[in-house]
């Protein structure tokens, strides 16, 4: 019995020796592995912080464009309806100086239209209808058709015409 004691208790300090072997690798394992992890959560703490970084400042590049373009459309449409407004006071300023003189003649006519083309070098195109009627087209060439043209007479013309002449306003 001694010896079975004496070899259980052998047996059994080898055994506690093996565990505190295995105990001893793996915390030596644990602590190789724990800079190795503490690495990787920093890296993936810098990486989550560079994508907030990244994300925020593409947001504020679009909010940038946004004003831009707000600016640059806002200048645009400034400048079509200051286009649109000398357009149509040319055109006030002419119905205004027909109606003025009952004899205007086809020489009254070529002169209004020289000297608004020298005031408004982007004029294409001029049109008189006194009386709703086309009677003075400049250039007379390739709007040939028009003269004599009753607006009234145009289907989809007569109530934009007819609000025209009662407003004095653009349609």
């Amino acid at each position: 019995r001694r010896l079975s004691g004496s070899l259980s208790r052998r047996m059994a300090g080898r055994q506690e020796h093996r565990c505190a072997q295995v105990t001893a690798d793996v915390q030596d394992k644990s602590r190789s592995f724990r800079p190795l992890l503490q690495g990787l959560l920093a890296g993936l703490f810098l990486f989550a912080i560079g994508e907030l970084l990244i994300s925020s400042e593409m947001a504020r590049q679009r909010q940038i464009e946004r004003a831009q373009l707000q600016v640059e459309a806002g200048a645009m449409r400034a400048r079509l309806e200051s286009e649109l407004t000398a357009s149509f006071s040319v055109g006030l300023s002419a119905a205004a100086l027909v109606s003025s003189k009952p004899d205007f003649s086809n020489r009254d006519y070529h002169r209004l239209v020289r000297s608004l083309a020298g005031w408004y070098p982007g004029l294409r195109s001029v049109s008189l209808a006194p009386d709703n009627v086309i009677r003075y087209v400049y250039p007379l060439k390739g709007n040939e058709k028009a003269l004599r043209v009753d607006l009234e007479q145009v289907p989809g013309q007569r109530e934009g015409v007819l609000a025209v002449r009662r407003d004095w306003k653009p349609l």
